[in-house]
């Protein structure tokens, strides 16, 4: 019962997120939960808020910087410091060959760089683990919850993805699973940072010079 109330109340105010400075409240200023314990309706609330297209668009963005660094890490520095190399794109090969579809070096960076660097981990974030966190924890420290959710991706690609796919374990915890590791927490970390930087208000426009 308690449940289909939380359903409606979240219908209602999904409805409500054209209205933009409800938008606003959550995207740039995440004013609607300071640093309180918020309850279930709450984060029904913020994830109705971050849904639109200016959301989408940080979102977007902010996974294609963090995508950038995390293949500069793996691809170009890690190797220039003697350590691994790391090859996302061969996990994704061979997760799609265990779900039985067609796979190829193209489909692999496609996976890679556009359905989970762009989208599926910025979205994990915004819509997932940041409402919990903030729930939970506080919004004071999203600095040290980005570097929880690098992490948390690194448990969930190399230590689930990695087992779904017919692969060892965290890849037995070689030198790859370390570097994958580094990679993971530099991804959410500079997520975040972009995200934070995107959502900082115009300091030209009138509104700003107001607050």
């Amino acid at each position: 019962m308690q449940l289909e109330m939380h359903l409606r109340e979240w219908s209602k105010l999904l409805i409500r997120v054209v209205d933009s400075e409800l938008i606003r409240e959550v995207i740039l200023f995440d004013r609607t939960f300071p640093n309180a314990r918020s309850t279930a309706p709450d984060v029904f609330l913020m994830t109705a808020k971050l849904f639109n297209l200016n959301s989408l668009g940080a979102m977007c963005i902010a996974g294609l910087c963090a995508t950038v660094a995390f293949d500069a890490w793996g691809q170009i520095i890690s190797p220039g410091l003697g350590w691994a190399n790391l090859s996302p794109e061969g996990l994704a090969i061979s997760l799609l060959s265990s779900l039985g579809l067609p796979a190829s070096n193209f489909l692999g960076f496609f996976v890679h760089f556009y359905v989970v660097g762009l989208i599926a981990y910025p979205a994990g974030w915004m819509f997932i683990f940041k409402p919990v966190w903030t729930s939970f924890v506080s919004d004071a420290h999203l600095g040290l919850a980005s570097a929880f959710y690098g992490f948390s991706l690194w448990v969930f690609a190399i230590g689930g993805v990695t087992t779904f796919a017919g692969l060892p374990p965290f890849l037995s915890f070689t030198g790859i699973t370390w570097v994958a590791l580094a990679g993971h927490i530099l991804y959410g970390i500079v997520l975040v940072a972009v995200l934070k930087f995107v959502a900082r208000p115009d300091q030209s426009s009138p509104a700003a010079h107001h607050e």
